[in-house]
């Protein structure tokens, strides 16, 4: 998996890259708010999953586009609006 930067350079995408950054905004909400580390994972893997079937690289902004829905889907909202921030 590759993803396409802003900077317009190509950079290997990773699962721990994408779990990574779900986390980071994960733990920057209140913990009522928090998802749990299942939710994460299958949240990961439908992100995995999605960037797998693409022939080309995705770019960095539809990329973070995937993951908001995706956080949005499993009703992890405030961790959505941290991630929109945190991106």
């Amino acid at each position: 998996m590759t993803v396409l930067k802003r900077n317009g350079k190509k950079e290997a995408l990773t699962k721990k890259k994408i779990y990574d950054s779900v986390c980071n905004a994960n733990k920057a909400v209140k913990k009522e708010d928090q998802l749990t580390a299942k939710q994460i994972r299958r949240i990961t893997d439908s992100v995995v999953s999605f960037c797998e079937n693409l022939e080309e690289p995705i770019e960095i902004d539809i990329l973070e586009d995937v993951i908001e829905k995706k956080l949005m889907e499993a009703q992890g909202y405030e961790v959505a609006k941290r991630y929109i921030t945190y991106r």
